[in-house]
Parts: structure tokens; C-alpha cells; sequence
């Protein structure tokens, strides 16, 4: 009987625990988003390569894939020199499983078009993040469409 109470105790703690975990996973997952967002506002690419794991992979569309920090960092570095500035990001789907996670969403940002006048421009993410040893959730993989300037998307029609 004991070890029957113990057992069904144990697993109502899990069961209560695991919404809690994944809530804490959301709450971390959204943070580093806002701070992703932060430091690209700061023009700080070296923090924007640091939400990356070690290994990450960014799979840009049409281009060759940039892996590592360095190489990251850089990718970063180059769009806020061209002045490509506002960036947000607007998770629409994060489903957490244990230390993975994958969140899809809508990004906007402002870009220069012909003229030079910042034109907004939006486009979709998809990240796959990795909880670390230390707790820490950072992004394994980074793929993304778009963005595509609100002026083309008239013209196109879309």
C-alpha cells in the first residue's frame, strides 16, 4: 500500500512538474529572443553570436549555410553595417521537448531599398534550440524566409 501511495505521489509530482518545466522553458526561449532583439538594436553582433550554440548552424535562403560563432557573428555584423535596422521577432508556434525545442515565427525589420528610404520588410524563422549543461537555451539551428520588402509585395501582388 505504501509503496503504491509513494508511487502514485511521484507520479502526480511529475505530472504537475512538466507544465511547469515547459512554461519555464517558454518564459527562457522568449527572453532570449528579446534580448536577440536588443542587442541587434545595439548593433552588438558579438552577443547575437553568443545565443548560438558552439556548432550552430544558420541556413540563410539561397546561400550557403554559416556555422560556428565566428562565422555567425559576422553574417550579423554584416547586416547591421548595411543598416538594416528594427528587427523583431514574433514567436507563432514553440513546442518543447526535454533540451530541444522549436519555435516558428514572423520577423520584421526596415532595409534600404533603391533611394536608400528604410523600407519595412517581413519574413518567417524557424529556430531549433538546445538547452545547454548550464541551463541555457541558445539557438542549434536558424533558417528563415523573407524578408522581403513591403513595396515588392505589392508590386508582386502578394
Amino acid at each position: 500500500m505504501r509503496r503504491s501511495f509513494a508511487v502514485s505521489v511521484l507520479a502526480a509530482v511529475l505530472l504537475i512538474g512538466a507544465p511547469a518545466r515547459a512554461d519555464d522553458g517558454r518564459n527562457a526561449i522568449e527572453a532570449a529572443n528579446a534580448k536577440m532583439v536588443a542587442d541587434y538594436a545595439a548593433g552588438d553582433a558579438k552577443a547575437l553570436a553568443l545565443a548560438y550554440t558552439d556548432d550552430a548552424v544558420m541556413l540563410p535562403p539561397e546561400a550557403t549555410r554559416v556555422v560556428g560563432h565566428a562565422a555567425i557573428e559576422a553574417l550579423w555584423k554584416s547586416w547591421i553595417d548595411a543598416g538594416i535596422k528594427n528587427l523583431t521577432l514574433k514567436s507563432t508556434d514553440l513546442e518543447i521537448s526535454g533540451d530541444l525545442a522549436y519555435e516558428a515565427g514572423d520577423l520584421a525589420l526596415e532595409m534600404s531599398v533603391k533611394g536608400g528610404n528604410p523600407s519595412p520588410a517581413t519574413g518567417t524563422y524557424l529556430f531549433v534550440w538546445k538547452r545547454g549543461g548550464d541551463g541555457v537555451w541558445r539557438v542549434k539551428v536558424d533558417t528563415w524566409n523573407g524578408p522581403v520588402p513591403a513595396e515588392a509585395k505589392s508590386s508582386s501582388g502578394g
